[in-house]
């Protein structure tokens, strides 16, 4: 495509620019294709994917897709705020997707190289992402886009561990779930008040108080600051549930997908008839607490 400026000066300069060349490809139009193209790698190169049932992890990535694009025309979101937001979205899916994927290799190592192997594959999905949707020469624009897909990667990797540590005893829906929007949303607080605490705040209060600026501006700027993060941390980290809420239902209803879960998280689940003091499915499993117990209903 070649662009051509052209506005009449009359005789203060010529008519038209030099035509500019821009090389617009078509895979340009898809800013997440790298990403469908580690999603089907995986799927194909890991022997363990060699199914049909693994391909159902494309259900999840899908159905977050759909959803942000559907709740982005409900608000008649601008075209730039919905192609990022949504692709940091998509991004955070397949970086988790990645990981399941690979889940029955990771279940092998032990528990923080495990982590730190899951947390490593999520930021490489996400650089994918990165360099995929942003040239060179718009890489420094997409900071913002950047450190959603970090934040969101160690939300999602920690509010699931955590919501496993709470839910060891009973794994059932209606303790599952609420317990993993309760950490996904303690969680991405805890990490933008980190982040807003190094980046933002405490500059902010090192810069006010050496201009002179008297205690009481600077404490009520920073009580504003934290309100306002406490409220885009909230939404935020309900934002990442809902990424996560597909991929649990999905092990839900997908025998080779809870296995891998159960392999993983490894909780004890309850029978449906148990009293509410039940805390395991037989007894054999009390007797052996280092057997991984399979969880019938997630």
């Amino acid at each position: 495509m070649t662009i051509v400026a052209s506005q009449d000066l009359g005789d203060q300069g010529q008519k038209e620019s030099s035509p500019v060349v821009v090389q617009w490809r078509w895979y340009h139009h898809v800013p997440s294709l790298g990403l469908w193209a580690v999603l089907v790698a995986l799927l194909f190169l890991v022997p363990a994917n060699r199914c049909a049932q693994a391909w159902l992890i494309v259900l999840p990535v899908l159905a977050v897709q759909l959803g942000w694009s559907m709740f982005a025309r409900l608000l008649s979101l601008p075209v730039g705020v919905a192609e990022n937001a949504g692709g940091v979205l998509v991004a955070l899916a397949v970086s988790w997707a990645a990981v399941w994927l690979v889940a029955p290799w990771l279940t092998q190592r032990l528990i923080p190289v495990g982590l730190a192997l899951a947390l490593l594959l999520m930021w490489g999905v996400g650089g994918v992402y990165s360099f995929s949707a942003y040239d060179m020469a718009s890489l420094n624009q997409a900071g913002v886009s950047i450190l959603a897909v970090l934040l969101g990667s160690a939300v999602l990797l920690s509010s699931t561990v955590l919501t496993a540590t709470c839910c060891r005893r009973s794994a059932r829906p209606e303790r599952f779930l609420p317990w993993a929007l309760w950490w996904t949303v303690v969680v991405t607080l805890m990490l933008v008040a980190l982040l807003a605490t190094v980046l933002m705040i405490g500059p902010f209060i090192i810069m006010g108080l050496l201009d002179g600026n008297g205690a009481w501006d600077v404490v009520s700027v920073v009580l504003g600051m934290m309100i306002g993060l406490l409220i885009w941390g909230g939404v935020l980290g309900v934002a990442i549930y809902l990424v996560n809420l597909p991929f649990l239902l999905l092990a839900r209803q997908s025998p080779l997908f809870r296995a891998r879960r159960d392999d993983t998280l490894r909780p004890v689940s309850v029978p449906e008839d148990a009293g509410p003091d039940a805390q395991s499915v037989d007894d054999a499993v009390v007797a052996d607490p280092d057997s991984p117990a399979m969880v019938k209903e997630l």
